[in-house]
């Protein structure tokens, strides 16, 4: 997780890490749908200092500290001002194991103006602190402590977010150079500790809170739409062995689709229509064609449309030159197209020129005992690229949807047929 925007960082391609719009968008329509489909998050609230003050420990007489009622907030709040490097500490009470995802109206006041987390390992009684200082990109770990640089605009309100348990298992990971694994259960919050200037408004813990991350991953794609209304990939993809090169800077249309299906999500949830005009300016780069690798020297050409055998419209995961045709990544593409339709007819037109291409082609992706990842095989004129079973599966399940809201028989029939492939039937020979 980025420290500062709090969307996954990917390290698919590029060991030090970077931003991947597909990892994204996954990760915001992940807790979309958990936000939907799981039951209501328990919640622990710690203080929210009007009817429940908390319990704090104030370091020494110099320490400013005061409860005042703030009219634009229509409650009260805690201001404080804290030089002792004790700091001004909020006990959290015994009870909350399972609640890790801290939630704080917080109003930094000064330019040193930090918090932090201790967690307690009930078995072991180890203790592990979490520090959130406003120093931006930081990063810092060791087996008993990690340091997140975070981004707290001075003299505003902000709702802060974080899941706790995720930062611990972070930082342990990268002290012991592996992934970390810690049992939920047996960790609880234990006190929460301020340092500085500042202001601060209900504090609380909770299972989760999918919606908050759900729209810290849509705000990210409005922050880094660029002029063509696309999100670039800023790392280099080698395809075919490495025979393709994209340089950084391609788009994908997975990577559109799937950020048009988040965006439109964000507009019916919250009514804002800054989503959906983003939404809708994301179809610009279908509209283009891919000019070979999809990175052209002119800006204003680049897009994620390519042509099989000149004729038919495919819009591509990975625009390469030439084309590789990746069957998954082009389903996810309609789905995004699906989601805009009933509010942009430029997604209807696409979504429907789109699928007329994939009921053409789509027999060319069967091999009689699985399927094809994409096309190169035809384009590159080199050996089939198969897929393994796990992206065969994800084939099958994209039929399966998709056969729900089209009709068009040939998408079951291919389902069931490639799903036969799984139980080890094979088509018939002469």
């Amino acid at each position: 997780m980025h420290p500062v925007t709090s969307v996954p960082v990917s390290n698919q391609w590029y060991a030090d890490g970077h931003f991947y719009p597909i990892q994204i968008a996954q990760f915001a329509l992940q807790h979309y749908c958990k936000n939907r489909t799981d039951g209501p998050p328990k919640v622990t609230l710690v203080a929210d200092f009007d009817q429940k003050q908390g319990e704090w420990r104030i370091p020494n007489d110099k320490a400013f500290v005061q409860r005042v009622y703030d009219s634009n907030r229509s409650s009260y709040i805690v201001t404080f001002d804290i030089t002792h490097t004790q700091g001004l500490e909020l006990e959290v009470p015994q009870g909350t194991s399972g609640v890790f995802v801290l939630t704080m109206d917080v109003m930094p006041k000064s330019k040193n103006f930090s918090f932090s987390v201790s967690l307690l390992e009930e078995k072991t009684g180890e203790t592990y602190d979490l520090h959130y200082v406003n120093e931006g990109e930081l990063f810092l770990f060791s087996s008993s402590k990690a340091t997140y640089g975070v981004h707290l605009p001075l003299n505003s309100w902000t709702q802060f977010v974080r899941d706790l348990h995720v930062d611990v298992l972070k930082g342990k990971s990268a002290a012991n150079g592996k992934k970390w694994k810690m049992n939920k259960a047996r960790l609880r919050v234990t006190k929460i500790v301020f340092r500085g200037k500042g202001s601060l408004n209900l504090v609380t813990l909770a299972s989760s809170q999918h919606s908050a991350f759900f729209f810290y991953g849509a705000d990210w794609f409005m922050r880094h739409q660029d002029e063509n209304g696309a999100w670039g990939c800023t790392v280099e993809r080698r395809l075919a062995g490495g025979s393709v090169l994209l340089p950084p800077g391609w788009y994908s249309a997975m990577g559109q689709g799937h950020a048009i299906s988040v965006l439109t999500r964000a507009y019916h949830v919250s009514g804002d229509v800054k989503y959906l005009e983003a939404a809708q300016r994301a179809l610009e780069p279908f509209r283009r064609d891919s000019s070979g690798s999809g990175v052209s020297s002119d800006s204003s050409r680049r897009g994620v449309r390519a042509w099989f055998l000149g004729h038919l419209p495919w819009y591509e995961e990975y625009p390469s030159d030439p084309p590789s045709f990746v069957l998954n990544g082009f389903i996810y593409s309609l789905f995004g197209l699906y989601d805009l339709k009933d509010k942009s007819s430029d997604a209807k037109q696409l979504f429907e020129t789109g699928l007329e291409s994939l009921l053409k082609l789509l027999p060319l992706f069967d091999t009689g005992s699985g399927s094809v990842y994409d096309l190169r095989h035809v384009s590159l004129g080199i050996a089939p690229n198969l897929a393994r079973w796990d992206y065969h599966t994800v084939h099958i399940n994209q039929l399966t949807h998709l056969a729900t809201i089209i009709d068009a028989p040939l998408l079951n029939e291919t389902a069931k047929r490639w799903a036969s492939y799984l139980k080890g039937k094979r088509a018939s020979h002469n």
